[in-house]
Protein backbone atom coordinates (compact mmCIF):
# COMPACT_ATOMS: atom_id res chain seq x y z
CA UNK A 1 0.00 0.00 0.00
CA UNK A 2 1.58 3.34 -1.05
CA UNK A 3 1.02 5.78 2.16
CA UNK A 4 3.14 8.60 0.44
CA UNK A 5 1.09 11.82 1.22
CA UNK A 6 1.70 14.86 -1.18
CA UNK A 7 2.03 18.46 0.44
CA UNK A 8 1.52 20.81 -1.21
CA UNK A 9 0.82 24.93 -1.03
CA UNK A 10 -2.90 25.88 -0.19
CA UNK A 11 -3.47 27.81 -3.77
CA UNK A 12 -5.92 30.20 -1.75
CA UNK A 13 -2.24 31.70 -0.05
CA UNK A 14 -0.62 33.78 -2.62
CA UNK A 15 3.59 33.85 -2.01
CA UNK A 16 5.24 36.77 -0.77
CA UNK A 17 6.99 38.94 -3.20
CA UNK A 18 11.00 39.51 -2.91
CA UNK A 19 11.69 43.10 -3.30
CA UNK A 20 12.71 45.16 -4.90
CA UNK A 21 9.59 46.98 -4.00
CA UNK A 22 9.95 49.32 -7.28
CA UNK A 23 7.99 49.65 -10.69
CA UNK A 24 9.72 46.92 -12.19
CA UNK A 25 7.99 44.42 -9.01
CA UNK A 26 4.87 42.94 -10.42
CA UNK A 27 4.06 42.69 -6.72
CA UNK A 28 4.05 46.51 -6.45
CA UNK A 29 1.56 46.76 -9.61
CA UNK A 30 -0.59 44.55 -8.19
CA UNK A 31 -1.15 46.53 -5.12
CA UNK A 32 -1.29 49.87 -6.67
CA UNK A 33 -3.62 48.83 -9.00
CA UNK A 34 -5.80 47.37 -7.13
CA UNK A 35 -6.18 50.55 -5.51
CA UNK A 36 -6.89 51.98 -8.44
CA UNK A 37 -9.47 49.69 -8.87
CA UNK A 38 -11.15 50.62 -5.81
CA UNK A 39 -10.96 54.46 -6.34
CA UNK A 40 -12.65 53.55 -9.74
CA UNK A 41 -15.41 51.68 -7.81
CA UNK A 42 -15.71 54.74 -5.92
CA UNK A 43 -15.97 56.79 -8.54
CA UNK A 44 -18.69 54.89 -10.39
CA UNK A 45 -16.50 53.08 -13.40
CA UNK A 46 -18.76 50.53 -14.81
CA UNK A 47 -15.64 48.38 -15.67
CA UNK A 48 -14.33 48.03 -12.16
CA UNK A 49 -15.63 44.14 -12.03
CA UNK A 50 -12.94 43.06 -15.66
CA UNK A 51 -10.58 45.49 -13.89
CA UNK A 52 -10.33 43.72 -10.87
CA UNK A 53 -10.16 40.45 -12.60
CA UNK A 54 -7.28 41.23 -14.17
CA UNK A 55 -5.81 43.26 -10.81
CA UNK A 56 -6.88 39.39 -9.32
CA UNK A 57 -4.54 37.29 -12.15
CA UNK A 58 -1.43 39.92 -11.99
CA UNK A 59 -1.79 38.89 -7.72
CA UNK A 60 -1.85 35.58 -8.40
CA UNK A 61 0.85 35.80 -10.44
CA UNK A 62 3.09 38.19 -8.89
CA UNK A 63 2.35 37.57 -5.31
CA UNK A 64 1.60 39.61 -2.52
CA UNK A 65 3.76 42.49 -0.61
CA UNK A 66 4.75 41.69 2.88
CA UNK A 67 2.82 43.19 5.56
CA UNK A 68 4.33 46.55 6.24
CA UNK A 69 6.15 47.07 3.09
CA UNK A 70 6.11 51.08 2.21
CA UNK A 71 5.75 52.08 -1.58
CA UNK A 72 8.18 55.12 -2.17
CA UNK A 73 5.49 58.08 -3.28
CA UNK A 74 7.03 58.37 -6.34
CA UNK A 75 7.08 55.08 -7.41
CA UNK A 76 3.42 54.88 -6.27
CA UNK A 77 2.74 58.03 -8.40
CA UNK A 78 4.08 56.69 -11.32
CA UNK A 79 2.85 53.14 -11.54
CA UNK A 80 -1.15 54.77 -10.62
CA UNK A 81 -0.57 56.77 -13.56
CA UNK A 82 0.67 53.96 -15.88
CA UNK A 83 -1.87 51.69 -14.52
CA UNK A 84 -4.67 54.44 -15.04
CA UNK A 85 -3.28 54.80 -18.66
CA UNK A 86 -3.15 51.04 -19.71
CA UNK A 87 -6.75 50.64 -17.91
CA UNK A 88 -8.07 53.70 -20.15
CA UNK A 89 -6.32 52.35 -23.08
CA UNK A 90 -8.33 48.93 -23.11
CA UNK A 91 -11.46 50.33 -22.31
CA UNK A 92 -10.72 53.01 -25.54
CA UNK A 93 -9.97 49.93 -27.65
CA UNK A 94 -13.35 48.23 -26.22
CA UNK A 95 -15.70 51.13 -26.73
CA UNK A 96 -18.34 51.31 -29.27
CA UNK A 97 -16.73 52.83 -32.61
CA UNK A 98 -18.75 55.83 -33.60
CA UNK A 99 -21.16 55.10 -35.98
CA UNK A 100 -21.82 51.59 -34.68
CA UNK A 101 -25.37 50.65 -34.45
Amino acid sequence: MNRCRRTRKPSHQPSVAAGPYNAGNGAVVAHVARAYVAEQRRLGNPHTQAMSEAVAGLEAASGVLPEGTVIAQAVWEDVYARVGELFAAVERQWAPKRGDA
